[in-house]
């Protein structure tokens, strides 16, 4: 028995070898075909403490980073600042977390009374973040917190954090003035620190040739056919974004730009895309599919050369150079859980194709909404400011500005930004006739008194 099972032994070693002989032979064939693939997979910068506060929070007491960790039966936060470090661990079944999170997102869903999804949006805050910003449990200077940095998991990938609310309902079932969590903080989604790491890597590399940018990009096709069936979706027809087309149109009006619109919208003139740009915007549908996410995809106008659907599995291979790539697609990131991969969706597949920042939605965008939010998105962007503070004041914005029925979050809460925050250097382009005209002034102002005098010397030697 003791020969046998030394036999075995050595049966085991030997095919552990094969299998390491075969990992090491895969690993070598990533690192010659995809190499970015190879450096985010498996040559991964680890994220340690001090990392993180030096790259991602840069000692900025106004940053914290936050990351949630869903298992069985309990929920593990991790939260760092720049002087503190905490880990929290909540029973999930003493405080009704999974009960919880379903109220607020079926709330969401089905429109329900404003004093119930108030309720949700309350609790959801008690028990995820007061922890860490409020009371005897907080991080230290946690009172000067202002930007979150979120990595969810489980279901709380699915969660509108900015829409949660930091104060209860009063006794009239209608919560306080400036009660939700974007009045106090802006918030940032990242797949993992790891990730997040990768990205500001990236960013700051494109951002050292980002004089031959062009400002934007932008892909609208105009959905009057019907996109055909494939092995995976049926044949179906989708409606033409109105509002946020119109709102593209004035964009590439205002911004350095390219504009491939209508028919010119293809899959096959996206894939040759090889310019630089600071913003990529594809204003179109996107197809989430729950159980096979990468074959969740994008639609472009139909062409002889592609299918007119980008999926995600063909990111992967494709080496997009733009700092900040806009999905106006539903869903666009929130995909399905992998194991070891953190949630898989459109957005972690421009995140491998090179594209360090995402704004995304979390469900169906509503298209007023969106290209209200959006364009002032941009427009704070110009202003210097960070991306996550940006969308921040452009949803700030559009509440201000929106009566009692498109307050609510289901029009503006699911668009949210990952991926780095840093500001980008987005400048409307400069018109010759304001140019020309003011040239024209300047030699008016300069050259009126020098004609005047010349004029009167000319008569005095008369």
């Amino acid at each position: 028995q003791i020969i046998e099972s030394k036999d075995k032994d050595g049966e085991l070693i030997e095919k552990l070898r094969k299998v390491q002989w075969r990992q090491d032979s895969l690993n070598n064939l990533f690192r010659r075909e995809n190499p970015k693939y190879h450096r985010l997979k498996i040559e991964k910068e680890v994220a340690t403490v001090a990392k993180l506060r030096e790259k991602v929070l840069n000692r900025d007491l106004e940053k914290v980073m936050i990351e949630f960790f869903w298992g069985e039966k309990t929920l593990n936060i991790i939260a760092i600042n720049a002087s503190d470090f905490k880990m929290y661990a909540l029973s999930l079944e003493a405080c009704d977390l999974p009960e919880q999170v379903r109220l607020l997102r079926e709330g969401l869903r089905k429109q329900q009374p404003f004093a119930d999804l108030a309720t949700a949006q309350f609790k959801l805050y008690q028990t995820l973040l007061a922890p860490i910003l409020e009371g005897e449990t907080a991080l230290k200077n946690a009172n000067k917190i202002r930007r979150l940095f979120l990595i969810p998991d489980g279901p709380l990938r699915g969660i509108p954090f900015a829409a949660l609310r930091t104060s209860p309902p009063n006794e009239s079932g209608k919560p306080g003035e400036k009660a939700l969590l974007l009045y106090k903080y802006s918030t940032a989604y990242q797949f993992s620190s790891t990730l997040l790491l990768e990205n500001i890597q990236q960013d700051q590399k494109l951002a050292q040739n980002e004089g031959n940018f062009r400002s934007l990009y932008a892909y609208a096709p105009d959905f009057k056919q019907e996109m055909p069936s494939t092995t995976i979706f049926p044949e179906q027809k989708f409606p033409a974004l109105i509002a946020t087309g119109k709102a593209l149109d004035q964009l590439v009006e205002r911004y350095p730009s390219r504009y491939f619109k209508g028919e010119q919208a293809t899959e096959a003139s996206f894939k040759a895309l090889a310019e630089q740009s600071l913003v990529l915007y594809l204003n179109t549908h996107g197809l989430l599919h729950d159980s096979l996410p990468l074959h969740s995809g994008i639609i472009f106008s139909p062409d002889t050369q592609e299918d007119g659907i980008l999926y995600t599995r063909e990111l992967f291979s494709m080496s997009l150079n733009t700092r900040l790539v806009i999905l106006g697609a539903c869903n666009t990131g929130y995909g399905q859980a992998q194991p070891g991969e953190s949630q898989m969706s459109l957005s972690r597949g421009f995140t491998y194709a090179g594209c360090p920042s995402m704004l995304t939605s979390l469900w169906e965008q509503y298209d007023g909404a969106s290209a209200s939010i959006t364009t002032d998105f941009l427009r704070f962007l110009e202003d210097g400011l960070g991306k996550d503070i940006a969308l921040q004041r452009a949803q700030i914005k559009y509440l201000s500005k929106s009566d009692h029925f498109g307050d609510q979050p289901q029009y503006w809460a699911q668009m949210i930004i990952g991926g780095s925050v840093a500001p980008l250097p987005l400048k409307p382009a400069r018109k010759s006739w304001p140019f020309l005209l003011g040239i024209s002034l300047a030699l008016c102002i300069v050259g009126g008194p020098l004609l005047f005098f010349s004029v009167l010397n000319q008569k005095r030697y008369k």
